[in-house]
């Protein structure tokens, strides 16, 4: 018998057994027996079966195969390709949508007023307000998280159906507004008509009146007697509630800050400012009232400045302190809280808005004030606005070093120094700002004395440049004012300050980093610039928080929410509000518009 196996040709990717007078292929894993019986074939399983890649490509390979899957899926072994759920990822699509699993793939279904972002990975806020008609001509728009709301002028309301601001129908919705007169409505305002177009219509007293009846004492009489009460807010759903005072004249109350005028809910409401029959009410415009004297006879009327803290109390000021000014009035909030010129109250500020108010912790707002609260076992740092580990927390107490050397008290033109100081030696500091040009061995120049390097090393305040601070900011706004380029805006007078030499400065540590070194009997003390005190435990000055320490019972910003900054503090105008060319002071945002009515 021949030994057929010997040959190496034969049976190629599988084993040759030999047989008695012929031998036979015993093929490996994945090869199958040729037609001739000889060799052992690559096996195409790709053509076999079609669905061994579920969901996936089939490659054949030598002896096996191999299976590629598209994107959005993941192989199984032997069983093909698998759908991946995208959405097992917490972080998709949230916090305003939810993940919807796809063949392959997902989808982000969002909240309503969300939409899906350009990568598709999270739902954004639509800004409604891009759409410039979306809440009409006769008010504006003011995007919010997911929504939108229409703020509307006098006149008008939203009504929320999505047609934006529309005219408000005074003559159904205030019954009795004209009086005896026929009411007309226009749009943002209405008018009072008399049925005889030879009367025309009071609106002192609700009535119609012939123009030729000038019955002065009669109109005295119904001065006198038409003294009813003062609405605020006719757009509030509950505005029978809202009365600022009774027994006032329509003048005291439309021409300072009323929006309606009558009895038992009965309304007449205000005049519009700027229209004529405003004109004809309060002819000095706002804030002036008749004072109840006559110059000439009769014939002319004297008006005043309307003191409106009196007139209605703390209806206009809740919660907080009114000043009277000339016009109008200001309502100073205590500090945490803001003025709402719409509801006429100071209402609370939620810190807890602002996120460096706590950083890493939980912040919790309270009434005029908030809370920080960390986690344990973080804590409170000197701030006590941000979180950090203890270690974080730990100060150095270690005593610093203290270098004195000679101090040269001349310096001649080629820089050479003489005349040292006899019988002591200085710091760099103490020499340069008391008693020389020049310092130690290495003869280190002092800067020059009416340089700003001088000033910052010497702790000299840049003359001229101190801004209104602390209860000297409530200035009289009836003085005459020079404001900085930015009112705003504090330099701080230290920047880039020799820190190494402060440290020094006097052998004390921290060098009286934000204040004058001083020279006292017992050795050295520290005098605090404005918006530092003097911390006698640790022998620094420290930052004065002003907003919580220097108001008392007036608020040191007006109109605007107080920042506590180092060594200072600033005014952040509240919503509505731009900054003024007063310190610490916001005006309205329509106030411009206004004056140019007036």
């Amino acid at each position: 018998d021949i030994d057929e196996c010997q040959h190496r040709s034969l049976c190629t990717n599988g084993r040759c057994r030999n047989t008695e007078g012929s031998f036979r292929c015993i093929c490996s894993q994945g090869y199958t027996l040729s037609s001739t019986g000889d060799q052992c074939e690559d096996v195409d399983e790709c053509l076999q079966d079609s669905d061994i890649c579920l969901r996936g490509n089939c490659m054949n390979t030598d002896g096996s195969y191999k299976c590629t899957c598209p994107d959005g899926f993941q192989q199984i072994a032997n069983r093909g390709c698998q759908d991946i759920n995208e959405c097992e990822r917490s972080d998709l699509c949230s916090p305003h949508g939810e993940c919807l699993n796809t063949d392959g793939s997902y989808q982000c279904i969002c909240e309503r007023g969300f939409s899906v972002s350009a990568d598709g990975r999270t739902c954004e806020d639509v800004d409604e307000c891009a759409n410039g008609t979306i809440c009409g001509s006769h008010g504006f728009c003011e995007n919010m998280d997911g929504s939108y709301r229409c703020l509307c002028y006098q006149g008008y309301q939203d009504p929320q159906d999505g047609q934006g601001c529309t005219d408000v129908n005074e003559c159904e919705m205030l019954s009795g507004v004209c009086g005896e007169a026929l009411c007309e409505n226009v749009d943002g305002s209405f008018l009072c008509l008399c049925s005889d177009e030879n009367q025309e219509y009071d609106p002192m007293t609700g009535q119609c009146r012939f123009r030729t009846s000038p019955e002065l004492p009669v109109e005295a009489d119904q001065h006198e007697d038409g003294k009813k009460e003062c609405y605020y807010n006719l757009n509030d759903a509950n505005f029978c509630d809202n009365v600022l005072t009774s027994n006032v004249t329509k003048q005291e109350c439309c021409c300072t800050l009323g929006a309606g005028w009558g009895d038992n809910c009965e309304i007449f409401p205000c005049p519009v400012f700027g229209t004529a029959e405003f004109t004809d009410l309060c002819p000095e415009g706002k804030g002036f009232i008749p004072s109840g004297e006559s110059s000439y006879g009769l014939l002319a009327q004297n008006y005043k400045d309307a003191d409106e803290c009196q007139l209605f109390g703390q209806e206009i000021c809740k919660n907080g302190f009114c000043l009277n000014t000339q016009p109008g009035y200001e309502c100073y909030c205590k500090q945490g809280t803001y003025y709402d010129p719409v509801k006429l109250q100071c209402f609370d500020t939620d810190e807890c808005q602002d996120p460096n108010s706590c950083i890493d912790g939980q912040c919790i707002n309270t009434e005029g004030s908030y809370n920080c609260f960390c986690t344990h076992p973080m804590v409170l740092d000197a701030t006590e606005k941000r979180c950090i580990r203890p270690a974080d927390s730990s100060e150095q107490t270690e005593e610093t070093e203290v270098y004195q050397d000679l101090c040269w008290q001349h310096l001649s033109d080629d820089f050479v120094c003489s005349r040292p100081l006899v019988g002591k030696q200085t710091t760099y500091t103490e020499c340069c700002c008391l008693y020389g040009e020049a310092w130690g061995m290495q003869c280190a120049l002092c800067p020059m004395k009416e340089s700003e390097d001088y000033a910052q090393l010497c702790n000299i305040p840049v003359p001229g440049s101190r801004r209104p601070y602390g209860q000297d900011a409530l200035v009289d706004f009836e003085e005459h004012y020079t404001p900085e380029t930015n009112p705003y805006f504090v330099e701080d007078r230290f920047l880039n300050s020799f820190e190494e030499l402060q440290a020094e400065e006097c052998g004390i540590l921290n060098g009286c980093e934000n204040g004058r070194c001083v020279r006292v009997q017992e050795g050295y003390t520290c005098d605090c610039f404005d918006g530092y005190h003097l911390d006698m435990a640790k022998m620094t000055c420290v930052d004065v928080n002003e907003c919580n320490e220097l108001n008392n019972r007036m608020s040191l910003c007006k109109n605007a929410k107080c920042i506590n900054t180092e060594g200072s503090y600033k005014c952040l105008c509240l919503p509505g509000y731009v900054p003024s060319d007063k310190p610490n002071y916001c005006t309205p945002l329509n106030s411009e518009l206004d004056s140019e009515l007036e």
